[in-house]
């Protein structure tokens, strides 16, 4: 990150947060950009033109079977057996 954005980042005091969550669904704010994407976390100062998108890669406990089922339907490399003592 270069000296300009650091200065911006540190000067922004309107930041705003945005979280999504299953049971309230979050919208990313339109003032930035109007999309039907939904971003796990958005960080943004509208003063400085700011914004930070995080996306978090780690799924809920709750749905780990589902996708460890998906992913092995994918994945090229096949596990290997497990061997019981």
């Amino acid at each position: 990150m270069g000296d300009k954005t650091q200065s911006k980042i540190q000067s922004a005091e309107d930041w705003k947060v945005v979280w999504d969550e299953d049971k309230i669904p979050s919208i990313f704010p339109p003032e930035i950009v109007t999309t039907s994407r939904r971003p796990d976390i958005s960080l943004y100062s509208p003063k400085e033109k700011l914004a930070v998108v995080i996306e978090l890669r780690v799924p809920a406990e709750e749905n780990m079977a589902q996708r460890k089922s998906a992913n092995m339907k994918t994945s090229s490399v096949k596990p290997k057996k497990q061997v019981r003592r």
